[in-house]
């Protein structure tokens, strides 16, 4: 496989935090990146987002692949809202409290309202039930993601501030309130390529376990994302979602709506292949995409395909 460097744009970045120091770089495999760019403009062929990217990581931190329809990639490197596709790094730091547990039970109302610190929290898939913390990430709720932290920092907020600090993450918490918008993603600011490398990190089980505790639970929520059936990347009407029947994969959508009625949405996923052994990481991010819920399945379908192309050629 050859290799090269992108331009001075796409340059080494070393990232150095208390959780775990590590180094992502960009070196970029001719055959991978035809795979995902080839990927990316055919399922974009009936959209119009404001801009897309798509950053493929291996399991040695390297960007191997990026498409970005901005032709000097600097989406990758923008800062911007990401939403509910941090809630996994959310319920880490809760779970290290030792407050909550992945078997504590939350409910959920099928009106898909619940106030939290004087807040509104609207569940875009509501239902009615109760769900442990690694279902909570699967279906997306807010409200659960809301219950989680108050549960976890309600007499301390700001150790969540030190803990997503440890990760890299620069929050500014001075109440629950902030604790609960920022969990969910509102306000977290981070770009693409490092939203990648986090996730890669993840799947690698590279979080020092004697700071962090286990991270099976989380790994465990990216796999219900795709597999339960209540999963919000899971197979449903004519999409197959994320659920390949070649390579298995684990993962997290976002969504993020701007504020106003008829307001594009941010929407994202990103999945680890294959499951029991990850190799690669991949992101699909669409910023401002005018129909969310066919926009969503958008991310996850060019990322199963690509990892089925991928999985057929260097297994």
């Amino acid at each position: 496989m050859k290799h090269f460097l992108l331009s001075s744009l796409l340059f080494c970045g070393t990232l150095s935090f208390a959780a775990v120091p590590q180094q992502y770089e960009v070196a970029i495999d001719d055959s991978l990146q035809h795979i995902v760019s080839w990927q990316m403009q055919y399922s974009l062929r009936h959209l119009s987002p404001e801009w897309v990217c798509a950053i493929l990581m291996n399991k040695d931190h390297q960007v191997v692949a990026l498409y970005d329809t901005d032709s000097l990639g600097r989406n990758a490197y923008q800062p911007i809202e990401i939403g509910s596709i941090i809630e996994p790094f959310s319920v880490m730091a809760a779970l290290r409290t030792g407050r909550v547990s992945e078997h504590n039970q939350f409910p959920l109302s099928k009106a898909g309202y619940r106030d939290h610190a004087g807040y509104m929290w609207h569940d875009r898939h509501p239902i009615d039930t109760v769900l442990d913390v690694p279902s909570v990430i699967a279906v997306s709720s807010r409200s659960g993601i809301c219950q989680i932290m108050e549960k976890a920092f309600a007499d301390n907020p700001m150790l969540f501030e030190q803990y997503m600090n440890e990760l890299g993450l620069s929050l500014d918490i001075d109440s629950l309130e902030d604790v609960l918008r920022m969990a969910n993603g509102l306000g977290v600011n981070m770009s693409p390529i490092y939203l990648t490398y986090l996730y890669s990190q993840l799947v690698q089980k590279q979080f020092s376990e004697e700071v962090w505790g286990s991270t099976q639970p989380i790994l465990h929520a990216l796999h219900e994302v795709v597999w339960n059936n209540i999963g919000t990347a899971r197979k449903i009407m004519w999409t197959k979602g994320a659920q390949s029947e070649i390579v298995s994969i684990i993962g997290k959508t976002g969504d993020l709506k701007e504020e106003g009625e008829h307001q594009p949405h941010t929407v994202s996923f990103i999945g680890a292949f294959p499951e029991q052994d990850p190799q690669y990481t991949l992101l699909v991010l669409m910023k401002k995409v005018p129909y969310p819920s066919s926009a969503l399945f958008q991310c996850v379908e060019p990322m199963r395909y690509i990892a089925e192309r991928i999985y057929y050629n260097y297994k």
